[in-house]
Parts: C-alpha cells; sequence; structure tokens
C-alpha cells in the first residue's frame, strides 16, 4: 500500500507505471500468432520479447525452443517478428507443403522494398510473385536439380581452381576463409546465371559481401539509417542486369524458367 501511494502521489512516478501497464497489457493482449504464423515464443517484456535471451545464450535459448516447438517458429524481439527454420532439409519442404498456412507474404514484401528495392508496381504482381514461389521447389530442391546444379558448380569451381593452381603452386598465401568465399562466389554465380556472368566487374565480390552482411540491418532498421547499403545492393544488381540485358550464356534451369515469368512484365526496378 505504501507503494501504491508513492506512486499515486508523484506524476511522474503514475505516469511510468501507467505506461509500464499499458505496455504490459499490450504485450500479454495484443502480440499474438497469427493464423497463418508458426508458433510465438514472444518472452516477457514488452518491446524487448526474447531478446535477452539471445544476447545471453543464443544457442541454448534457440535449441530449446526447436526441441519445444519443432523446425519452425517465431521470436518476438525488439518489436520484430522473426520465422526461423532450423532444419533446411526437413524445415523449408514443409515451408512449400504449407504454404496456404505459413504465408511469408508480409516478409517477403519488406525484403522487396527494403532490401532489394523492388518499386510497389512491382511487389503487387501476385501472379509473378506466386509463380517464382512455385519455381523453388522443382527447380532448387528436386534432386535432379540439385544434381544439375552441382555438377555446374563443380565444373566452373575446376575452372577457377586450375586457373589459380599456377600461383599456389609458387606457395601463394591467401587468407583461407577469403580464399574460399572467392572460389564458391565465381563458381555458384556462373552456375546459375552462366559463364561470363561476372567478367568485367571488378570489385563485384566485395559489393556482394558488404550488401550481404549488411542484409539483417537493412532489413530491421529505418532507411534513413542504411542508406550507405544502396550502392552496394545496385552496383551487384547493375551487373546481373548488364548480364540479362546482354544475353545469358548457357544459364541454369532455374534461370532461364526465371526469365521465362519474369521479363514479359518488365517490371523490376534495377
Amino acid at each position: 500500500m505504501a507503494l501504491l501511494e508513492i506512486i499515486q502521489a508523484h506524476q511522474i512516478l503514475s505516469t511510468i507505471g501507467l505506461l509500464l501497464l499499458v505496455a504490459f497489457g499490450y504485450h500479454i493482449v495484443v502480440i499474438a500468432p497469427t493464423p497463418s504464423e508458426p508458433p510465438l515464443i514472444k518472452g516477457y517484456l514488452p518491446l524487448l520479447g526474447v531478446t535477452p535471451q539471445i544476447i545471453l545464450s543464443p544457442v541454448s535459448f534457440l535449441n530449446s525452443c526447436r526441441a519445444r516447438y519443432g523446425d519452425i517458429f517465431t521470436i518476438y524481439a525488439l518489436g520484430f517478428r522473426v520465422t526461423l527454420v532450423t532444419d533446411p532439409i526437413e524445415g523449408i519442404p514443409a515451408v512449400f507443403r504449407k504454404s496456404k498456412q505459413l504465408s511469408f507474404k508480409a516478409g517477403l514484401r519488406r525484403v522487396y522494398t527494403k532490401v532489394l528495392g523492388f518499386s510497389e508496381q512491382r511487389v503487387e504482381e501476385e501472379d509473378m510473385n506466386r509463380e517464382h514461389f512455385q519455381m523453388i521447389p522443382p527447380y532448387l530442391l528436386a534432386s535432379s536439380a540439385v544434381d544439375g546444379l552441382t555438377g555446374r558448380f563443380l565444373r566452373f569451381l575446376l575452372q577457377n581452381l586450375r586457373r589459380e593452381e599456377s600461383e599456389l603452386r609458387k606457395g601463394k598465401i591467401v587468407n583461407l576463409a577469403d580464399w574460399i568465399g572467392e572460389m564458391l562466389f565465381f563458381a555458384s554465380g556462373p552456375a546459375l546465371y552462366g559463364e561470363g556472368i561476372f567478367d568485367g566487374a571488378d570489385g563485384v565480390l566485395n559489393d556482394f559481401k558488404t550488401a550481404d552482411n549488411a542484409f539483417p540491418a537493412r532489413l530491421i532498421l529505418p532507411l534513413w539509417m542504411t542508406r550507405w547499403f544502396e550502392p552496394y545492393r545496385n552496383r551487384v544488381q547493375g551487373v546481373l542486369s548488364a548480364g540479362f540485358a546482354n544475353g545469358l550464356k548457357d544459364p541454369s534451369e532455374f534461370v532461364k524458367k526465371r526469365i521465362d515469368v519474369t521479363f514479359p512484365l518488365a517490371l523490376y526496378s534495377w
């Protein structure tokens, strides 16, 4: 009772108490899973959600969530909902099997507009989005598709290694992580888009690494705080769009299908 009287007697304490009451009420009542959302772990603190658990022990926290809720669940942290697929082998096919119940439309829209820079006109093309979504199981997840892409990747990887062979035999000193990343990047790009996709594109790897590392910040933070991200993204997109415009040389089946789906409408913003 004494504490209650103190709070009532002080305007600032009363205001803080009221705000806390509203915040906890909002967190308890309003923050709830939507009909199409996986299980929601929202924690006990308004706005922060499960942020303290993630900061203090991320691995054990996520493992406990997975043990309790399965491979797909949503966490609430810093006012954002983040859906996690913890087992790509079992989880991602489940997303496609349950696409009507497990919709990522809102999240994809955010990625399209904030990260990839798509126009509102492009984002509203529901038929195109649906076709792109439907391309993934047969062209990326099917065994034949995986085997085909793996074969293409190995072919370009071996080409790159043969070009590096003479320097390596001389005892070239490299940062192993950076060197492996470079080999993977310059093999996976042609494996998808065809031979020569990065020809003449000096600095594309550094631009891609910067844009890729900044992806979470761009997705979460306000646009005015991440304007520096845009030149790196635009340069990578410019390399790819130039390749598309000039004509791809032996692209993968996935990219061939993507061209069929995308370019009749020509609504890309880059």
